[in-house]
């Protein structure tokens, strides 16, 4: 039994997108609001998480069952999808994405949320990030994101402000899981970048 299939069981085997803002439950994001994009649902309310270093696990959680109590798992269970499958993160197909003036290695390196000694060898450096994905309050980055959407088996739109002309076309758009599913099934869990 594969470690991800040992904790699944810690994840709601239904995790559809919670898309229901509720004041008595969640505060509103005003900065986040001022920042959000043009091409993002005008019903999408961003939200305030706990900023603590894992906002994102933190985002996908209130997103998925409307609290935050599953940051960690999310964050454990991301930890190892990257790290069974760097291969894959280390090509993501969101590395091909049209309009990119960035390298190879520049696309890589800014994905990654810690600064990875051996930048070169890309397969070291996401298992080095996975292992540093497991440690509580570590900031997450793209890579995570894009594992995340995996674990969740929900497509991710990774939502990045109007900002940063070459950084933008990387980090704003729909991320798919890596294990194709039912497109009846799959709902889009937003999270954005603020």
């Amino acid at each position: 039994m594969s470690l991800q299939e040992k904790y699944r069981g810690f994840v709601p085997e239904d995790l559809t997108p919670w898309h229901m803002w509720d004041q008595r439950f969640q505060r509103k994001d005003t900065f986040a609001s001022i920042l959000k994009p043009d091409d993002i649902p005008a019903d999408l309310v961003p939200t305030k998480v706990t900023g603590d270093g894992n906002c994102l696990f933190n985002s996908a959680s209130i997103n998925l069952v409307g609290n935050e109590d599953l940051s960690v798992i999310l964050r454990l269970l991301t930890a190892a999808e990257l790290y069974l499958h760097a291969n894959f993160y280390a090509n993501h197909p969101r590395y091909n994405q049209p309009d990119m003036t960035m390298s190879e290695a520049s696309k890589l390196m800014v994905s990654l949320s810690v600064d990875i000694s051996n930048g070169r060898d890309r397969l070291v450096a996401l298992r080095q990030q996975a292992m540093s994905t497991c440690k509580n309050k570590q900031w997450a980055g793209l890579v995570e994101m894009m594992a995340l959407s995996t674990v969740t088996r929900n497509t991710v739109y990774s939502v990045y402000p109007n900002a940063s002309p070459a950084m933008r076309p990387l980090f704003h758009g729909l991320i798919e899981p890596r294990i194709a599913q039912d497109a009846s099934c799959s709902s889009i869990c937003y999270i954005m970048w603020s």
